[in-house]
């Protein structure tokens, strides 16, 4: 009976425990996630009325493209002089100012509308 010994098992995988994975707190973190959405909704105006800065609306250049409007870079001083805001406000309540833009353009009455909106949302919120 040469070589009559028994193989030996290796006992690996000791840890397994630590790696499976259980969802028994789901239901939990579905509720706590609902939660966390509602708060976010509702302190959405306390917390910053925008997340990015307001721009004011422009019409392109050129003939081809004058019909389309977007976003420019930011509000001439004489806009915001006209909405009754102080430069050093309009920066700190997210409104972008652009200097070098002079020339008042068409869409000048809606931009300091847009403006009135802001301020008064903000004045509302601080109250």
């Amino acid at each position: 009976m040469v070589n009559y010994t028994s193989t030996n098992y290796g006992h690996f995988r000791k840890k397994w425990k630590n790696l499976v994975i259980t969802n028994f707190n789901q239901p939990i973190l579905k509720i706590k996630r609902r939660k966390i959405r509602k708060n976010k909704k509702k302190n959405f105006l306390k917390k910053a009325i925008f997340y990015k800065k307001l721009k004011p609306l422009v019409k392109c250049p050129t003939r081809m493209h004058n019909t389309k409007i977007k976003l420019g870079r930011g509000f001439s001083i004489q806009e915001i002089k006209k909405s009754m805001i102080k430069l050093k406000t309009a920066t700190s309540y997210g409104i972008s100012i652009d200097k070098r833009r002079k020339k008042s353009n068409i869409l000048e009455s809606n931009n300091i509308i847009r403006l009135n909106k802001l301020y008064n949302l903000y004045t509302k919120v601080k109250e």
